[in-house]
């Protein structure tokens, strides 16, 4: 088990990458891409992970390097050289914006020997907005996937990448504006209090302010608090 918090990562290639063990936390970090090529988010394998509270912007990276990747696996759990099958792992409230390529799930080698698809997963209230590629990309579908109270925006022309229903996935403008260097809720944001079901125990956004009430959807909440915390 371990756990990653509260840094920033800027411009760096590649991703967090959780490749054995089980029940590792990343949450509260920024993973800003700057537009670098080959900079990536978090990638999982294994058991019982949570991700969540993390501000992920201007990623390049695809593949084994998207903002959130999901691959198959080749086993279940046990192999030291293998990759272990991703099972019941909690995706919630982060905030993925203008990265090349921000969801994807179940990724097999092209020899298909990676056939262990992502399982019991549940992705929650996060909040996704793109404008080059769908912003979902399934190459293998899970099994037992939730999806729940996420509010996702594709731009110019491109797809949400599913089908789903508005309790799984709103399509909607969130309404962001641009301050101290992030994209943060607007005032007018339908993110606001739109959380679905707390799938994760939070007190405080990605910068370090109280969440009150409701939750918002992705990583801030919209506050007049101070900030505590902020990407380096």
């Amino acid at each position: 088990k371990d756990t990653v918090r509260y840094n920033t990562f800027r411009r760096c290639m590649g991703t967090v990458s959780l490749r054995h063990g089980d029940g590792s936390v990343v949450h509260d970090n920024f993973f800003l891409g700057d537009g670098k090529e080959g900079t990536g988010g978090v990638r999982i394998y294994a058991r019982d992970h949570k991700i969540y509270n993390n501000y992920f912007e201007g990623l390049r990276g695809d593949t084994w390097d998207a903002a959130i990747t999901l691959t198959n696996g080749d086993t279940d759990t046990g192999s030291k050289s293998a990759h272990w099958r991703i099972d019941n792992a909690i995706i919630s409230h982060n905030t993925l914006v203008n990265n090349y390529s921000n969801i994807e799930i179940g990724y097999a080698k092209a020899d298909n020997s990676w056939k262990k698809e992502p399982r019991n997963v549940t992705m929650a209230n996060n909040l996704v907005v793109g404008n080059e590629r769908d912003l979902i990309d399934i190459k293998t579908t899970p099994s037992n996937f939730t999806w729940s109270g996420n509010v996702m925006y594709p731009q110019n022309g491109i797809a949400l990448g599913m089908e789903a229903s508005e309790n799984e996935i709103n399509v909607v403008d969130p309404l962001l504006e641009f301050a101290d260097g992030l994209w943060l809720l607007g005032s007018a944001s339908p993110a606001i209090d739109a959380a679905s079901t707390n799938y994760v125990e939070i007190v405080e956004d990605v910068q370090g302010q109280e969440r009150i009430g409701v939750n918002d959807v992705g990583a801030d909440e919209y506050s007049p608090a101070t900030i505590s915390r902020g990407p380096l």
